[in-house]
Parts: structure tokens; sequence; C-alpha cells
């Protein structure tokens, strides 16, 4: 039945997440028992997992606010409204990313952590946050946020060149410029679309049916997709992927893991935490 014997471990491991999504009745998890850390670990079409933002238990809009902007979202009521129709196979993605960020990306991180100091991974993070220029600008530009993409066109040439490649952050440092963040599944979302049903994607983690295309878009305006896969040998092009993911995951791993043994379901605290955060960006 089975060509090559080590297939076995993998059904069997397939077959057990699906009889436990079927188990659970997320449904029925209490709100007060939500995670008071947010993170996702591979935001829209990024390759380094960032931190989201936190929030007070119990959840309430009063305890709602960001560590960035300070303002609050729409009622939480209404933003927990989120479809999730195919919640069985959501579940089965999910714990597959689990298993991956906590058996695979868990101790490789732990050992780039020990050789390479905070300082230096921050660095590289910001270093790739300077290069997500054109999606920033070209999304805010299709959201008639003129004044957005001017800024983070002026950010980029500022940061890149007296902030030594993006490195440092003087635009804002020196001269108060703060980001414009944007990308293509909000500007769908200012155009009319409706988000559709939430996704849970190997390795990309959480999305929707708005985000996936948009993300078609965001990816098309990553330099780094262009210049790791189609002008860099093979090699070295996986390595530099690999190494965005490694060091971006270096930087929010205890997060995951602390909102991972703290919530009673993780799926649904990253679920609603997530879909939370998406309705803060399409709103800011």
């Amino acid at each position: 039945m089975f060509r090559n014997k080590a297939q076995i471990p993998l059904v069997l491991l397939l077959l057990a997440v699906i009889f436990y999504s079927g188990t659970v009745n997320a449904e029925d998890i209490n709100d007060r028992y939500r995670s008071s850390t947010v993170i996702a670990m591979f935001d829209y079409s990024l390759p380094q997992p960032v931190l989201l933002v936190g929030v007070s238990e119990p959840l309430m809009e009063s305890a709602y606010t960001s560590e960035i902007v300070g303002q609050l979202p729409p009622s939480t009521n209404e933003i927990l409204e989120i479809e999730d129709p195919i919640q069985g196979f959501n579940r089965v993605m999910f714990v597959g990313n689990d298993f991956f960020i906590m058996w695979i990306m868990r101790p490789v991180s732990r050992t780039y952590e020990f050789i390479i100091p905070l300082y230096f991974r921050e660095r590289i993070g910001h270093i790739y946050d300077n290069s997500q220029m054109p999606r920033k600008v070209l999304s805010n530009l299709c959201r008639s946020r003129y004044k957005g993409a001017g800024i983070e066109f002026s950010r980029f040439l500022i940061n890149t060149t007296v902030g030594i490649g993006g490195a440092y952050d003087p635009a804002y440092d020196w001269w108060e410029l703060r980001p414009y963040p944007s990308d293509f599944g909000a500007a769908f979302a200012d155009w009319g679309f409706e988000h559709g049903a939430y996704i849970v994607l190997p390795i990309q983690g959480s999305t929707s049916v708005r985000n996936v295309t948009g993300l078609v878009l965001d990816t098309a305006a990553d330099p780094m997709f262009w210049v790791s896969w189609f002008l860099l040998p093979f090699p070295i092009g996986l390595s530099v992927n690999g190494g965005l993911s490694v060091n971006g995951a270096s930087l929010v791993i205890s997060a995951y893991e602390r909102m991972r043994s703290s919530s009673i379901d993780p799926y649904m605290t990253m679920r609603n935490y997530w879909y939370l955060r998406r309705i803060y960006d399409i709103e800011q």
C-alpha cells in the first residue's frame, strides 16, 4: 500500500489530526479564556513572523489598544463574526503549522538566537522591512492614500541612505515620519470586497479568501521574491528566504509559545486575534 515506509507515520499523524479536529466544538469556547498575547507566525506574504499586538483580558473594546497607535477598533462583537466554513481543514493545517513551528522552527531559532545577538537580528528585520517599499507604496496608492505612499517612499530613501540600508530608522527617529503599512488585501477591502472565509495555509498561516488574492499581488511587489528566486542561484536564494524566516521567528517565538500554553484552544485564539488585527490594519 505504501511505496515508502516513511509515509506511514505521516499518514497516521494526519489521521490523528483529522480525528482531533472533528472532536472539538470550537464555538463552545468561552471568550474569557482567550490569550492576552497576540501573534501571527507568518503575517500576510512576509517570510518573517511579526508580533502583532497585546490585548488585556477579558477582551473588551476598552482593553483593546495598539502598542503603536493606541486607537480602538470597531465593535468587538461585530469583528468576531468570522466565516469559518472549512474549520476541519483549517484545524488540520493549524496543527501541521504548529508542529512545524514547535519542532522545527523553535529549535533552529533558539540556536540562531544563541549565535546572533538580538541587536543584529533586529537590524536584519529592519532591512527586510525597508525592502518592502514597492508593496507599501503601490498598495497605498491603490487605496488613494497618497500621503502614505509619499511618506513610505521618503522613509525608504532616508533609511536606505542615512539608515544604512534600512538597518536603522532615522526617518522616524529624526523626522517623525511614521510608517504607513499597507498591502493589497487591505486595498481590496477598501474597494468593497468582503473578507470571505478564514483559511489556514501551510506555513503561511492565517489568511482569508480576500487576502489570498491580495497575496498574489503582494508577492509580485516584493523585491526579495524576485531577487531570491530569479536573480540569485537557487541554493543561495533558498538560504536567503530561510534565513529571513529564522531571523523573524527568533524575535517572536516566545510570544507564540505563551499564546499556545495560555489558550484553551490555540486555533480559536489565533483565528480571532488575527482577524482583529486585520480589521485594525484596514481601519488605519
